[in-house]
C-alpha cells in the first residue's frame, strides 16, 4: 500500500513542484513505523525492569486500597454516609436563637433513616416508615448510616489487617488472610465464652449502687457487678489462651492477630470501668450475639480486610500463582534446554574457554527458577483448593516440579564435568564421535520436556497427547541407544575405566541420566492426575498439626514459645496494675503490640528488637506529624479530604514499597505502614490538640515493652548468632563426613538420608551467616568480630562438597528395566513403593550392590577412603578452630601444623592404582561386552548409559577426586589466615 501511494503522489509532485506535499506524504507513510518505535521503548523498559514495576504496582494498589477504605474515617461526608449523623450543630433558643451547639442525634443501634419527632436541640428519633410526614423544622430526615457508628473506632482494623495480609502473590495472600481471620476468630470465641460466664466482666461499682441485698460493710466499697466473678479464673484464661497460641504450630499471622485481639478483649473485660456497651443492641441470628457487639465488629472488619487483601492481588493485574506456574514451567524448561545446548556446544569445541563459567551461572539461575516453581505449586492451592480441573493441574505440576528438582544432581554432575574438563589429547576425537548422538538426545529430550510442560497446563491429558508422549519416549529411547553405541564404539580402544576421559564420561553419563529422568516424568505423568488435596482434607491436616506432640515438643519450638510468652505476661501485668508516670491502668498497648511483633527467628535478637523499636515508633510519630500539617485546614473545607488522602497515599505507598522491595529494611517498612494505619485513619474533631500526652505515653509504653522483650531474650537466648551458626556448621561437617563414610561402606539408604540432612544444614548455615556480620552488632562485646569472609568462602567449598556427594548418590542409583507395559516406571513411583515396603517392615531391594562389591574388591579403595576421610577431618577441624577464635590472643592449632606438612592436599591417593586394579579385575574382563549392572546379581539389559558399569565407576571415582580437592581447598583457605 505504501508503494502504491508513493506512485500516486508522483504526478502531483511533478505538476506542482510537490516538494512540500511529498514530504508530508512521506511523514504519513512512516508514521506507523514511528508509532511502533514509540511503543517498543516502554515495552522494552517494562521487560528490563519487571521486578521494579511489579513492586511499584503492588505498592500503589496496596496504598490505594488502604486510602479508599480508610476514607470513611477521615472524610466528613463519607463518615456521615457510612456511619450516619452522630452529631448536628444546631441553633438553640438561648440568646435569641443565635447560640450554636453540637447535639447528639444517631445513637448506638440505629441504622437507616429516622425522623425527628422532637425539636432540633432535643431530638427524639423514631424509625422512618414509608409515607411518613417529615417535619422540616425538626431537622427533616436523619440518616444513621449503613454500618453501626461503633464500627468507626475499629474501622482502621480493615486497613491494618489488609496490609499485614497482602503479599507478592495471590496464593500466599489468601493463606495469610485466612490464618489471620482464624486467629481473630479464636480470640473472639474465647471472649464470647467469657461473656456468657460473667456477662458483666470485671466491672465494679459502689456497693450502695447495687439494687441487691448484698451485705456491705461500707457503702462506698467497690464490688463486682457479677457476684460470682472470679478474677483468678479470668487470669488463668488470659495466660492459658496465650500459652495455647504459642505452643501451637500455627502460622505467624494467626498468632499475631489472635493474641493481639485476645489481649485487647481481656484487658477491657477485666477493667473495673468496663460497661455493657460492648454487647451491642442489634440482634443477630446467633443467640446471645449482636451484630454491633465488639467481637462481631472485630470479626467483620477482619473479614473485610481479608477480602480487600485478596482483591488487591487480583485487581488491576492478577498476581495468581496459577498463572505463574505456567510461566515458571515454561521458563524452567527453556532455561534447562538452553543450558544443555550451551554445554554440548562448549564440550564439543576444540579448546577450553571461559564460556564454562557462564554455563555454571546459568545452572545456578535454573536452580532458582525450579525453586520458584516449588513455591508456586504449594501456594496455588490457596487460590482454587484443588477444585475442578485445578486439582489435576496442580498434581501434574507437582510431579513436574519434583522431577525437575531431582535433576539437581544431574546438572551438578554436568557442571563439574564442564568446569574441570581439561580437553586432553583424546577430547577432540571423543567430541567428534559423540556430537551428533548427544545433539539428537538433547533435541528429543527437550521436545518431550516441552510436551510434558504443555500437558500440565490444562489439567488433563488427552489420547492424542498420550500418543505423542509415547512416540517421543520411544524416539528418545532410540536416540539413547544410539548414543550408547557411539560411546562404546569409541571406548573400544580405551581401558575399561579411563582416567584420561573421566570428565568426558561424566558429561555423557549426566546427559543420559537427564534423558532418562525426563522419560520417567513423561511415563508417570498421567498416573498422578487424581492426587487432590481437598479443602476438608487440608483443614483436617492443618488442625491436626496444630498440637501434634512430635511438633510442639521440639526444643526449639518450646524455647520460642517460652521466650515470647514471658514478655507478654510481664507487659500484660504491667498494663493492668501500673498507674503512675508514663503508665495508665488497664492498658493493653504494651502486650498487644508485642503480640504483633512475634517472630520465629531467634538470631540477631538485639538488632531485631532495635528494628522493631524503630518501626513501631516511626509508625506512631510520622502520622502525627502528617496530621499536624493537615490540621491547618478546616474540617468543613472541601479540600481537606483530598489533601488527607494524598498524604495517606504517599505514606502507605512509600513504606509499602519499602516492605516489598527492600531486603535489609523490609521489616521496618512493614511496621511503619502497619502501625500507621490507626493514627492516620482519624476523624477531624475540630481544633488540633494542644498537647500530645497520650501519643507520647503510647510511644513510651512501646519502648518499655520492647525493652522487656529484649531483656528476656538476652537472659534466655544467650547464644549469639555466631554461636548458633558454629553449632550448625559443626553438625554440617559431621553429617558430611558420615555421608562419605556411608558411601565407602556401601550403605546407599543412609547415604541418601545423610545427603538430605546435609543440604538442610547447609541451607540453615546460609541463612544464619548474614546475621554474623560486624554491621549487625549494635553494641560489640569483648569478642573479636566473626571472620565472615572466610566463612563465606568455606560455604562455597562446602557447596561443592555437597555437589560431589549428590554425584555419588547419582552414580549409585538403581535404574530399573522396562516394565511389562513397555513404559519406563517413574522413579517417583519406585521410591514410593520402597517407602511402603519399609513401613510394612519389609526390606527394600538392594541398590547398586554389585557396584560396591566390585569397588570393595580393589585394595586401593581403602587407600582412597583413608585419604579422603583424613582430609575431611583435618580440614574441618582447622576450619572450625579458625572460625571459633574470638579473642585477640594468638591462635594455636596443632592440626594447622599438621596441615602445613601435608603433601598432595588436593590429590586423592590411590586413584591411579584403583584404575589399574579395576581394569584388571576378573569381573570386568568378563564384562567387556558392557553388560550393565542390574538389580542385585541379576543381569538385565538396558538401552542407555545410565546403568553402564564403566560410566558409573568413572562418575563415582571422579566425584571422590573432586571431593578431596574441595576439602583441600578448605584447608588452603584456613592456612591463608594468621595462625601461629
Amino acid at each position: 500500500r505504501a508503494s502504491k501511494e508513493k506512485k500516486l503522489c508522483w504526478p502531483r509532485m511533478l505538476s506542482t513542484g510537490g516538494s512540500y506535499e511529498y514530504k508530508r506524504l512521506s511523514r504519513e507513510l512512516h508514521k506507523g513505523e514511528d508509532w511502533e518505535q514509540d511503543v517498543s521503548q516502554p515495552v522494552n523498559y517494562m521487560r528490563a525492569h519487571r521486578t521494579f514495576l511489579n513492586n511499584v504496582q503492588l505498592s500503589a494498589t496496596t496504598a490505594l486500597v488502604m486510602v479508599l477504605f480508610g476514607a470513611p474515617t477521615f472524610s466528613e461526608k463519607l463518615n456521615r454516609l457510612v456511619f450516619g449523623e452522630d452529631v448536628r450543630t444546631v441553633t438553640t433558643p438561648e440568646h435569641g436563637g443565635r447560640a450554636w451547639r453540637d447535639v447528639e442525634y444517631c445513637t448506638e443501634g440505629m441504622l437507616g433513616f429516622y425522623k425527628n419527632v422532637g425539636s432540633k436541640w432535643a431530638p427524639e428519633l423514631v424509625k422512618e416508615q414509608d409515607g411518613d410526614d417529615i417535619d422540616a423544622e425538626a431537622g427533616g430526615s436523619v440518616w444513621c448510616g449503613v454500618i453501626p457508628r461503633v464500627c468507626e473506632d475499629y474501622w482502621p482494623n480493615v486497613v491494618q489487617f489488609a496490609f499485614y495480609s497482602i503479599f507478592l502473590n495471590t496464593g500466599t495472600t489468601v493463606e495469610l488472610a485466612w490464618t489471620g481471620v482464624l486467629g481473630t476468630f479464636g480470640a473472639t470465641l474465647n471472649f464470647e465464652l467469657m461473656m456468657l460466664l460473667y456477662p458483666s466482666g470485671g466491672e465494679m461499682v459502689a456497693c450502695y449502687d447495687l439494687a441487691t441485698s448484698r451485705n456491705c460493710t461500707d457503702g462506698d466499697e467497690m464490688v463486682y457487678v457479677h457476684e460470682n466473678y472470679s478474677q483468678t479464673l479470668v487470669w488463668c484464661d488470659v495466660m492459658g489462651v496465650l500459652a495455647l497460641y504459642l505452643l501451637s504450630k500455627a502460622p505467624t499471622n494467626m498468632l499475631c492477630f489472635g493474641m493481639s485481639w485476645h489481649i485487647f478483649f481481656m484487658m477491657k473485660y477485666m477493667s473495673p470501668a468496663s460497661t455493657l456497651s460492648s454487647k451491642g443492641t442489634l440482634p443477630s441470628y446467633i443467640p446471645g450475639i449482636n451484630w454491633d457487639s465488639e467481637s462481631s465488629i472485630v470479626m467483620f472488619t477482619s473479614i473485610v480486610g481479608a477480602v480487600l487483601a485478596v482483591a488487591s492481588t487480583i485487581i488491576p493485574r492478577a498476581l495468581l500463582n496459577t498463572w505463574k506456574l505456567h510461566e515458571e514451567s515454561r521458563t524452567s524448561f527453556a532455561v534447562m534446554c538452553s543450558v544443555w545446548k550451551d554445554a554440548i556446544d562448549y564440550y564439543c569445541s576444540e579448546q577450553k574457554s571461559p564460556k564454562r563459567y557462564q554455563i555454571a551461572t546459568k545452572i545456578h539461575e535454573m536452580c532458582s527458577t525450579v525453586s520458584n516453581l516449588s513455591e508456586h505449586v504449594s501456594s496455588s492451592w490457596w487460590e482454587h483448593f484443588d477444585t475442578c480441573k485445578f486439582g489435576n493441574m496442580r498434581a501434574y505440576y507437582r510431579n513436574f516440579n519434583a522431577s525437575m528438582l531431582e535433576l539437581g544432581d544431574v546438572t551438578q554432575c554436568m557442571k563439574v564435568a564442564v568446569l574441570s574438563g581439561d580437553f586432553g589429547s583424546s577430547h577432540k576425537q571423543f567430541s567428534a564421535a559423540m556430537r551428533d548422538s548427544m545433539i539428537a538426545v538433547h533435541s528429543t529430550t527437550c521436545s518431550l520436556l516441552k510436551l510434558c510442560s504443555l500437558c500440565c497446563r490444562d489439567g488433563s491429558i488427552t489420547a492424542d497427547e498420550t500418543a505423542a508422549i509415547d512416540n517421543l519416549t520411544a524416539e528418545l529411547k532410540v536416540k539413547q541407544g544410539d548414543m550408547r553405541k557411539a560411546y562404546f564404539k569409541f571406548m573400544e580402544s580405551q581401558s575399561f575405566v579411563s582416567a584420561e576421559l573421566a570428565d568426558e564420561s561424566c558429561f555423557v553419563y549426566s546427559l543420559a541420566v537427564w534423558g532418562r529422568r525426563i522419560s520417567e516424568l513423561a511415563g508417570g505423568l498421567a498416573d498422578v492426575g487424581e492426587e487432590r488435596c481437598s479443602l476438608a482434607k487440608a483443614w483436617l491436616r492443618f488442625f491436626g498439626n496444630l498440637y501434634a506432640p512430635s511438633l510442639i515438643f521440639q526444643r526449639k519450638h518450646l524455647l520460642f514459645a517460652f521466650v515470647n510468652f514471658l514478655p507478654l505476661c510481664i507487659t500484660y501485668v504491667m498494663g493492668y496494675y501500673m498507674d503512675y508516670g508514663i503508665f495508665k491502668p488497664y492498658s493493653s498497648t504494651m502486650a498487644s503490640t508485642l503480640s504483633l511483633l512475634i517472630s520465629r527467628d531467634v538470631g540477631a535478637t538485639f538488632r531485631k528488637n532495635v528494628m522493631r523499636l524503630l518501626g513501631v515508633t516511626l509508625g506512631q510519630m510520622m502520622p502525627s506529624i502528617l496530621l499536624t500539617v493537615i490540621a491547618v485546614l478546616p474540617c468543613a473545607s472541601w479540600y481537606r479530604t483530598p489533601v488527607h488522602a494524598a498524604f495517606s497515599l504517599a505514606y502507605f505507598f512509600s513504606f509499602s514499597y519499602m516492605y516489598y522491595a527492600s531486603e535489609a529494611w523490609s521489616y521496618v517498612g512493614m511496621l511503619i505502614a502497619g502501625f500507621g494505619a490507626y493514627p492516620l485513619m482519624t476523624r477531624c474533631r475540630g481544633e488540633l490538640k494542644s498537647d500530645y500526652t497520650s501519643d507520647t505515653r503510647t510511644i513510651h509504653e512501646l519502648i518499655v515493652a520492647i525493652g522487656v522483650r529484649l531483656a528476656v531474650e538476652g537472659l534466655f537466648l544467650r547464644d549469639k548468632p555466631r554461636d548458633v551458626l558454629m553449632k550448625e556448621t559443626d553438625e554440617l561437617c559431621r553429617i558430611t563426613r558420615e555421608a562419605y563414610v556411608s558411601f565407602f561402606q556401601g550403605d546407599v539408604a543412609q547415604l541418601k538420608e545423610l545427603q538430605t540432612q546435609a543440604n538442610a544444614r547447609y541451607a540453615a548455615c546460609v541463612a544464619l551467616a548474614p546475621q554474623c556480620s560486624a554491621q549487625m552488632e549494635v553494641i560489640p562485646g569483648s569478642r573479636t568480630r566473626f571472620n565472615l569472609d572466610l566463612y563465606n568462602s568455606f560455604l562455597v567449598e562446602m557447596r561443592l562438597l555437597l555437589d560431589d556427594l549428590s554425584i555419588l548418590v547419582l552414580s549409585t542409583r538403581r535404574w530399573r528395566p522396562l516394565n511389562h507395559a513397555g513404559l519406563e516406571q517413574s522413579q517417583l513411583t519406585q521410591d514410593a513403593q520402597e517407602a511402603a515396603k519399609q513401613r510394612k517392615g519389609q526390606s527394600p531391594e538392594p541398590e547398586a550392590s554389585r557396584l560396591f562389591e566390585l569397588m570393595k574388591q580393589q585394595p586401593s579403595l581403602k587407600i582412597m577412603e583413608r585419604d579422603l576421610i583424613e582430609s575431611l577431618d583435618l580440614c574441618f577441624s582447622v576450619a572450625k578452630g579458625v572460625l571459633n577464635h574470638d579473642d585477640e590472643s594468638p591462635l594455636h592449632l596443632e592440626e594447622a601444623a599438621k596441615l602445613e606438612e601435608t603433601a598432595g592436599l588436593k590429590t586423592l591417593d590411590g586413584v591411579a592404582r584403583f584404575y589399574n586394579e579395576i581394569n584388571k579385575a576378573s569381573e570386568v574382563l568378563q564384562e567387556k561386552d558392557e553388560t550393565p549392572l542390574g538389580d542385585g546379581h541379576k543381569v538385565v539389559s538396558h538401552d542407555d548409559l545410565v546403568s553402564s558399569t564403566r560410566t558409573r565407576l568413572t562418575v563415582a571415582v571422579s566425584a571422590l577426586r573432586s571431593a578431596c580437592a574441595h576439602a583441600g581447598e578448605i584447608g588452603v583457605l584456613c592456612l591463608q589466615q594468621k595462625i601461629t
